[in-house]
């Protein structure tokens, strides 16, 4: 793909592209639908495309768009099996599609964010900011070019009105498992229909007939080799700007190594948009040229269905089965390139870390090396440092791989920084100390709560918005605790003193406990006192929490009518407890109150 052949879309087609993604966003489809309910919307038996929708999960929203059935079935066999670890280092190699994201404004790429400041719009605070992105295989994800928005726009202008068919057609909630949607034109006339998709059909790739006698023919003929073959594809996580291409590429390297001796067999580094086909003929061509393997042992189900075609025709078994000598080979070969990266600092990055020349001969002395150049050898064997975000590898471990039986449910491990279940899992923290959560409950709302410009927009001011920090998406909500008697100890002496003269007592010549053990006493046995010490919109804010806790539901922040100065001075009283957690994307505080105020008349 030549740069001189790519044309930018014209701003009025972007704007086209961005009403009708206003429209589908106001439709909410994922209060319909489920991810895995697929809509086809079909022109012709050759001219269809398939969405996906996303957002039911509350993580992301947005689509994916997968423009016939082949890049449908690809992405269909990646679901089905992303169990496996290894699946992610084949994502960026197999997607082709294009597809509709809402984010914060920072996380928009350079080139969309220019479009949106062209057509002068303005989405607000938070995670409300649509962009699009190609996937092609073989490249980095880029901004559509014109014949990618021009498709976006003829398909979702039936989507829209074949989503409204959707919801006349199920009510909410109602989710159909291997179902799907097809609306097709027939005769100038568009008409919806239900059909049962076979996901485990559809995720089969047919890359080549698979009644080819003349290869089959041919594959006897060849030269029998009593070796095992590895085979891998690695997705080098690097991405590379190639004047001879319109977008940023992201290479992938095809690795075969002898499962004996670790020799490296064959490498070659894929084009863009090498298909499935050319992958398979790839390793067909080296078993014409050198001989046939009496099996080939491949990382995981994936890269199996992958290279099915070739099996069948080759007659070479494939086997999922660890690769040691390619783990090696990967882990070798990022050490090359972080020793690459390190070795071009010419030592000065331990000055660019601030360190003094005492500090690195102390460095030096307990890595036991002489000299500068081997230290920062030696760092680049253990420590994973990326030139940029997008530098580096997409790198397993001999673990990650398994054998056909792999038991994922018991055996299967998969933890990074944010827990068990990867980057969307929450890490909860519940401090002791009243100043700790106070701090806590303070810098929730400072990162999360809505900005409000007072100012009336001007001529200029959306360009004085981008230049606005960002904040975290906040999500409040509510529990119930057994444990009152541990709120009310965390009081301080003055605030314990404070309720019991709203009480009618005097708390004269009482130590903390003790002035504790009274509040909690009298509290316990009529929590509706609580009234006598707090005020209306103390009272209203517990009241809104009990629903909360109730029903299992919660807030954004944003829309959190309270201030965060009342749910500090709740839990300065000991009326209130709180969690605070956060995952990648998102900060949570949960409000927990006393089981005994579930039900009492406020």
């Amino acid at each position: 793909m030549k740069k001189s052949s790519r044309k930018e879309a014209p701003l009025s087609d972007w704007k086209k592209l961005y009403d009708l993604a206003a429209r589908f966003m106001k439709k909410k489809p994922w209060e319909i639908l489920m991810n895995e309910e697929y809509i086809c919307i079909r022109f012709s038996e050759d001219d269809e495309a398939f969405f996906t929708i996303m957002g039911n999960g509350g993580l992301e929203y947005g689509f994916g768009m997968y423009i016939g059935e082949a890049a449908f079935c690809e992405m269909l066999l990646q679901i089905r099996y992303a169990h496996e670890p290894v699946t992610d280092e084949y994502i960026m190699f197999m997607q082709n599609c294009l597809v509709m994201f809402q984010d914060k404004k920072s996380d928009i790429p350079e080139e969309q964010l220019d479009v949106i400041k062209k057509l002068k719009l303005d989405f607000g605070r938070g995670r409300k900011w649509l962009y699009f992105e190609d996937h092609a295989r073989g490249y980095a994800p880029y901004i559509p070019d014109a014949r990618g928005v021009q498709d976006l726009i003829r398909y979702m202008e039936q989507l829209l009105p074949c989503l409204d068919l959707i919801e006349k057609m199920k009510p909410r909630g109602l989710h159909l498992v291997d179902h799907g949607y097809i609306y097709a034109q027939k005769e100038r006339e568009w008409k919806l229909g239900v059909t049962s998709w076979n996901p485990e059909e559809l995720g089969k790739l047919h890359m080549a007939p698979q009644d080819d006698t003349l290869l089959k023919n041919m594959a006897g003929k060849w030269k029998q080799l009593n070796v095992t073959w590895e085979l891998d594809v690695i997705a080098m996580d690097s991405r590379i700007d190639d004047e001879n291409y319109d977008r940023p590429l992201f290479p992938h390297l095809l690795l075969i190594a002898d499962h004996k001796s670790g020799g490296i067999i064959y490498q070659n580094m894929l084009p863009p948009e090498c298909g499935l086909p050319e992958l398979c003929g790839e390793v067909t061509e080296l078993m014409i040229n050198h001989g046939r393997p009496k099996k080939i042992l491949v990382s995981g189900s994936f890269m199996k269905q992958i290279l099915s075609a070739m099996e069948e025709a080759t007659g070479v078994p494939l086997k999922a089965a660890p690769l040691p000598h390619i783990m090696n080979y990967k882990a070798s070969l990022l050490g090359h390139l972080q020793a690459q990266y390190l070795n071009e600092q010419d030592g000065s990055i331990f000055r660019q870390f601030g360190l003094k020349d005492d500090e690195v001969q102390t460095l030096m002395a307990m890595a036991g090396v002489n000299s500068e150049d081997e230290l920062l050898s030696l760092l680049s064997e253990s420590v994973g440092y990326m030139k940029d975000p997008l530098g580096g590898m997409f790198l397993g471990s001999p673990e990650n791989s398994f054998v056909d039986d792999y038991d994922f449910e018991d055996d299967y491990n998969f933890e990074n920084e944010y827990g068990s279940e990867g980057e969307f899992d929450i890490r909860w923290e519940s401090p002791q100390a009243i100043p700790q959560k106070e701090k806590c409950i303070r810098d929730f709302f400072e990162n999360t709560f809505s900005y409000e410009d007072t100012e009336p927009i001007g001529e200029y001011s959306l360009e004085d918005i981008f230049d606005i920090e960002e904040l975290t998406d906040g999500v409040i909500d509510a529990d119930w605790s057994d444990d009152w008697e541990m709120m009310i100890d965390s009081c301080k002496v003055g605030v314990l003193q404070n309720i019991l003269l709203k009480l009618g007592l005097k708390p004269a010549g009482k130590k903390k406990k003790e002035l504790a053990d009274v509040v909690y006493a009298l509290l316990s046995a009529k929590p509706g006192r609580i009234k006598e010490f707090i005020d209306e919109e103390d009272r209203a804010l517990i009241k809104k929490m009990r629903t909360l806790a109730n029903s299992g539901d919660c807030l954004l922040s944003d829309s959190f009518p309270y201030a965060p100065e009342q749910v500090i001075r709740l839990l300065e009283h000991g009326i209130i407890d709180i969690r605070k957690g956060h995952s990648m994307h998102t900060e949570y505080l949960t409000i927990v109150l006393p089981r005994r105020l579930k039900g009492i008349h406020l």
